[in-house]
């Protein structure tokens, strides 16, 4: 019986790195809808939002 197979492997680690990538700019977008909503201007970053509000410089 094989215990360990490279291609699940492989398959199972590049799903995983997908699905993290997905999931926090998920995460992420549910914060600039808060922030949309409440009227300030965002920016999405990699693992961040940034906002400020509109009638500040």
């Amino acid at each position: 019986m094989k215990t360990f197979s490279f291609k699940n492997f492989i398959l199972l680690s590049l799903t995983f790195i997908l699905f993290t990538v997905l999931g926090t700019l998920t995460h992420e977008g549910g914060h600039i809808a808060a922030a949309k909503y409440y009227g300030y201007e965002t920016t999405l970053h990699y693992s961040s939002m940034n906002y400020k509000k509109p009638w500040q410089a």
